[in-house]
């Protein structure tokens, strides 16, 4: 087969390298795939490539963690006099000027190349020869079905209605099972249809990590040290809070079936990543003697980009940065007067003082002179604080306190939140403050709105949706002609 690959594609080389540098590589171009797929290290290549897209810039690098969808939950200051993208997306207007659909359009686009690559990986694989050691066929294939999954259901919360009864039947976003090369001549099929793939691929993702991924043998601290000897034999299978693994899987599985509303599996895989003991919620002691702003301890999937620093300092540290907010709404958001001690509201932590106009500048990703914590350039895309919050959410209320105060104090939260759930409606206020101070930055408060269908959102200021319909994000007008020809 003499077809090219037409994006970067890595060596991949981690013997003595660190979890901090393990994606820092030099990339090459145009490998035939027939000569990159010879082998074990050609696969390993290909898929390292596929986690290198997802760290870029154009997905979690910026667009899709702390871009797009915290300008749509409203989390970046913004005035109606700028008139520029920030208040075009923060209002919802994907039309006005082409710089608004190009950005909805590389979304996309980088979502499906990354895609793409994980079905060229799996159909080289099925009809491979190489020969593996160490289990890793069948982690490189739990990872690329598992990442084929995950990348769709990103691409169905984004673009697609939420599922309801009332929809399953409307045609949402295509679903790749296998390579295609011209990304716009791709199919939208219904979200039934996607859901059914969506759960097909974890389920059979899961049972080959289930048999091979080093997670469920070593611990996470071997598995990010590379000194001593309890550790695997293989390098590659290193830092699996970077891939794709066992665990992933099932928080994903947790985060799927909370959105499409299986409240009992949600909360059944929720618990068995909680019970694994493999994830602590960051506390200050840990937060202080290692952890770092993303808080690394608790992530279950993260994806590293050794260059984040180049794309985050522009946004938000230096001179007339562009990604702020107020101190009045920060300490709206982190009830400062109620939490003071609360470890992510603390100065010089999340937020400090804007070196020029009088803003707060945000500092989960980056480099900080006034702290000593330092940005770990992983950004974080599964967090155990989300499995919490989805049996804070679900359970019934006597048990569902239980979670919220173990949670609460872990982040030193005071403890007269505890009565926030007494009823429903108390509960579910208590749980909208959270995501937003949980995961501000990381992109998630959004599809909280969009599950629940919020009509308005409370903070900083009331601000109400026109219709719900503004939930969908708008797929690029070249998918959209091919699909209506």
């Amino acid at each position: 087969m003499k077809s090219i690959i037409n994006f970067w594609i890595v060596i991949f080389i981690l013997l003595f390298c660190s979890c901090a540098d393990w994606l820092n590589v030099n990339p090459q171009t145009e490998i035939k795939e027939s000569e990159l797929f010879k082998d074990e290290a050609g696969f390993k290549s290909a898929l390292t490539g596929v986690y290198i897209m997802m760290a870029d810039e154009n997905l979690y690098g910026m667009n899709m963690s702390f871009y797009l969808p915290e300008l749509l939950a409203q989390h970046w200051y913004y005035t109606s006099s700028t008139g520029d993208i920030l208040y075009r997306l923060s209002t919802y207007d994907f039309k006005t000027e082409e710089s608004d659909e190009s950005l909805i359009a590389d979304i996309w686009i980088c979502y499906y190349k990354a895609i793409a690559q994980l079905n060229n990986i799996l159909d080289f694989l099925d009809r491979s020869d190489a020969v593996f050691e160490y289990g890793n066929d069948k982690i490189i294939k739990g990872e690329a079905l598992g990442l084929r999954a995950f990348l769709h259901f990103e691409l169905f919360r984004l673009f697609a209605p939420h599922p309801s009864g009332n929809n399953l039947q409307e045609k949402t976003i295509p679903y790749m099972t296998s390579m295609t090369r011209n990304i716009n001549e791709l199919t939208s099929i219904e979200a039934s249809k996607v859901i059914e793939y969506v759960e097909q691929d974890l389920n059979s993702a899961e049972v080959l990590l289930a048999e091979a991924d080093p997670i469920l043998k070593y611990t996470n601290n071997q598995l990010n040290s590379f000194t001593g000897s309890t550790r695997p034999k293989d390098d590659w299978q290193m830092c699996r809070q970077s891939r794709f693994n066992y665990y992933a899987i099932l928080a994903t599985k947790a985060r799927f079936y909370h959105w499409i509303g299986n409240k009992e599996k949600a909360m059944d895989y929720a618990q068995k990543v909680i019970d694994s003991g493999k994830f602590s919620l960051t506390d200050n002691t840990s937060y202080s003697t290692g952890g770092s702003l993303v808080f690394l301890e608790e992530n279950i999937f993260n994806v590293v980009n050794p260059d984040h620093q180049d794309i985050v300092k522009g946004l938000f540290i230096e001179t007339h940065h562009r990604l702020k907010q107020t101190s009045d709404n920060v300490n709206v958001a982190f009830e400062t007067s109620m939490n003071p001690d609360d470890i992510r509201a603390r100065i010089d932590r999340y937020w400090t003082d804007s070196p020029d106009d009088g803003y707060l500048s945000f500092l989960k990703y980056c480099e900080s002179s006034k702290e000593t914590i330092k940005a770990a350039n992983k950004i974080p895309l599964i967090r155990l604080s989300e499995m919490y919050l989805i049996l804070m959410e679900l359970k019934p209320l006597d048990e569902a306190v239980s979670y919220f105060y173990y949670y609460r104090v872990s982040r030193l939260m005071n403890s007269v939140l505890d009565n926030n759930f007494e009823d429903e409606d108390t509960r579910m206020l208590r749980i909208e403050k959270e995501y937003r101070k949980e995961f501000f930055g990381e992109g998630q408060m959004f599809y909280f709105y969009k599950r629940l269908n919020y009509p308005a959102f409370s903070w900083p200021s009331d601000f109400v949706l026109s219709s719900t319909e503004l939930y969908t994000i708008p797929k690029p007008d070249a998918q959209l002609n091919y699909e209506f020809d």
